[in-house]
């Protein structure tokens, strides 16, 4: 597909792994029928024989054991469409079908839901498009957002908001979840020795989540002993899409069932990841995130209304949530009880962590985080210094993280040490009883992005020889800002200057606007159980289909 980025398909190919043949969905021709209906696909092994849709040109084949291969021609009932639900409970292929993604959720669809009389359109931007946008037209991301409004509104969008309102809250939901984890299994190791690491039902090391590239590889090509180290908090997609769905439903009065929700993001994966059955509004059957756009189908639907020329549109304010105060938020409020335990848990352990401090001067107007990728690593790190190892761990405030070159530029490492113990009075360690706090060894992290590293992580977690206690971990190398549905570049820059320029753009420090909404909307602080019930999620190991297997025969 020339719609899609060169970079991940042709720039590495050790990195791609190319889409199966083998679909549970006959693309010959003729709707898949129920199980409760004798399908050509299915395995006839009491009659004998085995009879599936053979390769065009197949007819009838005398297997091995007596066994016989018949090929069944296409019925005449029309096209076949392969639908997203398809594909995800399919173990076929490793993440999709370019088509089945182009189809599904397009251009077209949106510019029909713009255009439709009553329906009400919201667009969230990620910060990566946005990025995107700012090198491709020379302007700063936050002109970029104040212009896609400007746009969008237009166009027929009743709202525009920022993903990273989102991606804040699933930075403070991973760096929660990392600390309880590793509570649980520091408790866990005290019985049998201070090197071990016992297995649990959340073990180390965690895993990143937000790719959904990732996540699909491991729900359908590991078994279910790789998914526990996924952690559980949703994509910022995926948040965005509960705060859309419910909570500005409810605070606009609008009905959730008109709401058109689009997000725009830098990967074609992100389509798949919102027709999850997962991710669906409580109780219906309608998704919280109905389509996602790449970055590139936004400035195609923005060249199509001929307004793509965003440098030239005057700006609009930005759409604040409903309860996301950008100010100040100080005082207490409803904390909904305490957040995980992993030193200095709660409401106002957990703003000393990721917000910044009270009266500490005007925020950006965006939403921002370190890291080509959401700055996951980055976050989890500096949260799992200050909370498990003390003051003077890990790089001071500001600093960058002295993160390490794996093999390849794709996979880094970053060790932080315990500070020495403090002596006690008379040089003698106190005697409290307790454990002290600082663990026993260094805290480790890497960041594995594109599949070549993403293969080598998951032997070593198979053969226990895996070190790191956290991992961010993407399927695109390079990151997200390097995602599939990246705007290209303007002529005569090379790929890797457009990565330098983009990471400059949003290296912001996290904003005070997530507390508000754990506040207003969550009800709780990060790790509580309210966080969970609204913040996390599942994965599902998809089995391997019997045909997926004859039909390579």
């Amino acid at each position: 597909m020339a719609q899609f980025s060169g970079t991940v398909k042709i720039g590495d190919l050790n990195d791609f792994i190319a889409p199966s043949q083998s679909c549970v969905v006959s693309l010959q021709g003729g709707a898949a029928l129920p199980d409760s209906v004798k399908a050509p696909q299915q395995l006839l092994l009491e009659e004998g024989k085995v009879q599936l849709h053979g390769r065009p040109g197949g007819g009838a084949a005398a297997a091995a054991g007596g066994f016989k291969q018949t090929y069944t021609p296409a019925g005449e009932e029309g096209p076949v469409k392969v639908s997203l639900h398809d594909c995800l409970a399919c173990s076929g292929c490793v993440t999709s079908a370019e088509t089945v993604l182009l189809e599904a959720q397009s251009v077209a669809e949106l510019t029909a839901r713009l255009t439709q009389p009553g329906a009400v359109v919201v667009v969230s931007v990620s910060p990566q498009s946005r990025a995107s946008l700012a090198a491709l037209h020379g302007i700063p991301a936050a002109d970029v957002q104040a212009r896609l409004t400007t746009a969008l509104r237009q166009i027929g969008a009743a709202a525009v908001f920022d993903i990273g309102v989102a991606r804040e809250l699933a930075l403070a939901e991973a760096a929660e979840e990392f600390l309880a984890r590793y509570a649980a299994a520091a408790a866990a190791a005290g019985a049998a020795g201070a090197a071990a690491r016992p297995r649990a039902a959340s073990p180390l090391p965690m895993l990143a989540s937000a790719c959904p590239g990732w996540v699909c590889y491991a729900e359908k090509t590991q078994s279910g002993g790789l998914l526990p180290h996924i952690s559980a908090v949703k994509s910022p997609q995926a948040i965005m899409g509960a705060l859309v769905k419910r909570h500005l439903a409810a605070a606009r009065g609008w009905e959730p069932a008109k709401i058109y929700h689009a997000s725009v993001m830098p990967c074609y994966d992100k389509k798949l990841e919102a027709a999850r059955d997962d991710f669906l509004l409580p109780g219906t059957s309608l998704p919280e995130v109905d389509a996602a756009l790449t970055t590139g189908e936004l400035q195609q639907l923005l060249d199509g209304w001929d307004m793509g020329r965003l440098a030239e549109l005057p700006p609009s304010p930005l759409d604040p949530l409903p309860g996301a105060s950008r100010g100040n938020s100080g005082g207490g409020g409803n904390s909904g009880g305490g957040g995980n335990s992993g030193g200095g848990g709660g409401e106002e352990g957990w703003e000393a962590r990721y917000c910044l401090p009270p009266g500490g001067g005007a925020e950006p107007p965006l939403h921002g985080a370190p890291g080509s990728s959401g700055g996951y690593l980055e976050t989890v790190a500096r949260a799992a210094a200050a909370a498990l190892l003390g003051p003077g761990a890990g790089p001071a405030a500001g600093a960058p993280l002295a993160l390490k070159a794996g093999r390849n530029p794709d996979f880094r490492e970053l060790t932080i040490h315990p500070p020495p113990p403090p002596a006690a009075a008379g040089g003698a360690a106190p005697a409290t009883g307790k454990p002290p706090r600082a663990p026993p060894r260094p805290l480790r992290f890497a960041a594995a992005y594109g599949f070549r590293n993403i293969q080598s992580l998951v032997r070593k977690i198979k053969l226990g020889r895996c070190e790191y206690d956290y991992v961010e971990v993407m399927a695109c190398p390079g990151g997200c800002l390097n995602g599939g549905g990246q705007a290209k570049p303007r002529a005569g820059r090379s790929a890797a200057e457009l990565l330098d320029e983009l990471e400059a753009p949003w290296r912001l420090p996290l904003s005070r606007a997530a507390r508000a909404l754990y506040k207003s909307w969550v009800g709780g602080p990060p790790g509580s159980p309210a966080a969970a019930a609204l913040l996390h999620t599942g994965y599902h190991h998809r089995e391997k289909t019997a045909l997926g297997t004859v039909g390579d025969w």
